[in-house]
C-alpha cells in the first residue's frame, strides 16, 4: 500500500483506491492525483506481470524487466529491475514526474511532441513516427500539453506498445490461468 501526496491511498493487492481527504477543499493537484489513482486501479488489474519471460523474445525490455526502456539519469544506460512489475512502477513514476513538470526536462508548457522527443530521442528512434502513434492512440494532438494528461496508465501502456509490441501483447492481452 502506498500514499500519494494528496492522501490518496492505493493498495496494489486488491487494486482499489481508497480516497482520504484531509482538507475541506480539493485542490487541482489533489483532483489530478485522485484521477490517477482511479486510472491506476482500472489499468493495473489488466496487466499480466506473471509472465514466463524466458519464452518471450529477449529484447532489452524483457531482459532488463524494463517495459518502458527507461535509462539511468546519470549513466544513460538501460535500467535493470528485479521484476517486470518493478519496471512498470518505475515507468509510472517517471511519467508522473514528467507530467507534473517536476522533471529536469519538462514543465507545464511541454507538448506531447516535445515529450516524445525527450522520451524517445531522434538519435535512436523515429521520434516523428513515435509521436504520431502515441498521440493517435491517446486521442490528442501533438500540441496537446503533457501537463493535461490524466490517463497516465494509458500513456504507459502505449509507450510499452511502441517500445516492445511483443512484450505489450503478453502483458496486456494474454492472461494466464495461474
Amino acid at each position: 500500500m502506498f500514499l500519494l501526496n494528496s492522501g490518496v491511498m492505493v493498495d496494489k493487492t486488491i487494486m482499489i483506491p481508497e480516497v482520504t481527504v484531509y482538507y475541506s477543499t480539493i485542490t487541482e493537484e489533489m483532483e489530478k492525483e485522485m484521477i490517477w489513482a482511479n486510472d491506476f486501479a482500472e489499468h493495473y488489474c489488466r496487466i499480466n506481470f506473471n509472465l514466463n519471460l524466458k519464452v518471450i523474445k529477449q529484447t532489452k525490455a524483457v531482459r532488463y524487466k524494463n517495459p518502458g526502456n527507461l535509462r539511468g539519469f546519470r549513466t544513460s544506460k538501460f535500467r535493470y529491475f528485479k521484476t517486470l512489475e518493478e519496471g512498470y512502477d518505475a515507468l509510472i513514476a517517471d511519467l508522473q514526474l514528467k507530467i507534473s513538470g517536476r522533471s529536469a526536462h519538462t514543465d507545464s508548457t511541454t507538448t506531447m511532441k516535445e515529450f516524445v522527443y525527450i522520451y524517445a530521442p531522434p538519435f535512436e528512434n523515429r521520434s516523428d513516427r513515435y509521436t504520431k502513434r502515441v498521440c493517435e492512440w491517446m486521442g490528442v494532438s501533438e500540441d496537446y500539453k503533457l501537463h493535461d494528461i490524466q490517463e497516465i496508465h494509458k500513456l504507459a501502456e502505449i509507450i510499452i506498445k511502441v517500445e516492445d509490441g511483443n512484450l505489450y501483447r503478453k502483458m496486456y492481452r494474454e492472461k494466464t490461468d495461474e
